[in-house]
């Protein structure tokens, strides 16, 4: 039923199963999911793929099945976004506490690029022109990459993983966040770089098996 209708919230589900002659609590119902591993949570959010991705996500797929990964160096681009810390207030029964929220939440763009043997940061020496010169000066090649397809390229998951570390402990001034983006980058493990990249072969071979949808990367 979850599966059938993953939207549905536990009263919904549960007037469902009243329908059909079953009366359970909402407790029972958290009860259960929780033993069948299934719980609550807010939706991934990807791009909406239309036949064109689907075909051009195949054929990129076929043509970089045997490509070797462990020479192949992932670069990406992201925005952190700073979020606003609520916190709770004190006051008097039937009075307003009004708190004032920024329209436009702070930004900070961050630029980074992995191997198999690990990362290296984000510092503005290694991107724009003398980056470009250097991949041409070296004969460094580009790989073309299939788009709307984050879920083929394993640096979306270091972007998430750093978002869901940095936004445990939401950071309070510029200074704080600009800080935790650099440590969390730093303190981002070797093995976890080979690891990523290991995986492309498995992404590559859902994506051609799948042929259609997002693979779960």
């Amino acid at each position: 039923m979850v599966a059938q209708h993953p939207t549905e919230s536990l009263d919904q589900i549960g007037f469902r199963l009243s329908k059909k002659g079953i009366k359970v609590s909402k407790t029972t119902l958290r009860k259960r999911f929780k033993e069948a591993g299934v719980q609550s949570m807010k939706p991934t959010s990807k791009p909406l793929l239309t036949s064109d991705h689907i075909q051009k996500r195949l054929k990129w797929a076929i043509e970089h099945k045997d490509v070797n990964w462990n020479q192949v160096v992932f670069t990406d681009e992201t925005s952190f976004y700073m979020k606003q810390v609520i916190r709770r207030v004190w006051k008097k029964r039937g009075e307003n506490y009004y708190v004032s929220t920024i329209k436009h939440p702070i930004k900070i763009h961050a630029w980074g690029y992995f191997n198999k043997k690990g990362f290296e940061d984000n510092d503005p020496k290694h991107t724009s022109k003398m980056c470009k010169r250097f991949k041409v000066d070296n004969g460094v090649q580009s790989l073309p990459w299939s788009s709307q397809s984050p879920d083929c390229n394993p640096i979306e998951n270091i972007w998430a993983l750093m978002k869901l570390k940095i936004n445990k402990q939401p950071p309070t001034s510029m200074k704080i966040f600009m800080a935790r983006i650099r440590k969390e980058w730093k303190n981002l493990p070797v093995d976890f770089a080979a690891k990523l990249v290991n995986s492309m072969k498995y992404r590559i071979e859902l994506l051609i098996e799948r042929n259609r949808d997002y693979i779960n990367y």
